[in-house]
């Protein structure tokens, strides 16, 4: 992602996000993609998001509260990189 970052100066990050909803085992309710996993690859992406000043769409399906720790998180640890 980050290449295509790099050499496409008008490409958007595109759609990141968590979901909480899709179970590989809909009686235990295990998810199709930990949620810690989704945390992580939605915290690299909007790292990326805002080192080059690119758009995202967010997508959250029963996941306000991690997606909030994410955003906060990523938010804070970049807080003095970001253009004003």
């Amino acid at each position: 992602l980050e290449s295509l970052l790099q050499t496409n100066p008008s490409i958007a990050v595109g759609e990141i996000g968590l979901d909480n909803f899709h179970f590989n085992d809909p009686v235990t309710k295990e998810l199709s993609t930990d949620m810690e996993i989704q945390m992580l690859a939605m915290e690299h992406q909007l790292s990326l998001a805002i080192k080059y000043q690119r758009p995202v769409s967010l997508h959250c399906v029963r996941a306000m509260g991690p997606m909030l720790q994410v955003w906060n998180k990523v938010l804070h640890q970049s807080s003095g990189k970001m253009k004003k």
